[in-house]
């Protein structure tokens, strides 16, 4: 229970934060790290409940045109941080997620949540379905919107990690999925 009220205000702080500094913080840059922490950090349902009704309040908040990151997170973190072994069609592509080091899991889930979220951010009159669509200005737009982001959430995601592994040492953590290893 103590676990949830702190991911909770977590998750609010840091929603106030990048709602109330819009100038100094680009979107997603700290809620997206926290959000995926969350999902690493509980592994079960709890998680997914609370990073995405964090993500969904994010989503209001900022609105865009289709709040992709709302939908496709949580979906993405039963898929990748799932506590027991699946059996199903995608078990090949878990046991090739599994392979990344646990130091590694977290900042390359925010890597691709922060990809999902400015996906849709850039205006869809820059998009064009030809062949060179990186030359164009859609591409232009999403990689300049995406560097200041990612410069900011993966050394916080990296940060998280460490957090967790010393939460793991100094057991403060119940953790009954597959061990952490660095």
């Amino acid at each position: 229970m103590k676990s949830i009220v702190v991911a909770v205000g977590l998750i609010w702080m840091v929603l106030v934060l990048e709602i109330s500094w819009p100038e100094h913080l680009p979107g997603g840059c700290l809620l997206l790290p926290v959000v995926c922490g969350t999902f690493f950090w509980f592994r079960s349902a709890t998680g997914i409940l609370i990073a995405g009704a964090g993500l969904l309040i994010d989503a209001i908040l900022r609105p865009t045109t289709v709040p992709l990151s709302a939908v496709l997170l949580p979906i993405l973190s039963v898929l990748l941080c799932s506590p027991r072994p699946v059996i199903s069609s995608y078990a090949q592509l878990l046991r090739r997620w599994k392979l990344i080091p646990m130091a590694l899991e977290l900042p390359l889930f925010v890597a691709i949540a922060v990809c999902v979220d400015n996906l849709l951010r850039v205006s869809f009159h820059d998009f064009s379905f030809t062949y060179e669509w990186y030359s164009n200005r859609f591409g232009a737009s999403f990689w300049s919107s995406l560097s200041p982001v990612l410069i900011i959430a993966v050394p916080v995601s990296g940060l998280t990690t460490l957090l967790f592994r010393t939460a793991d040492e100094l057991g403060l953590r119940r953790l009954n999925s597959r061990p952490s290893y660095f």
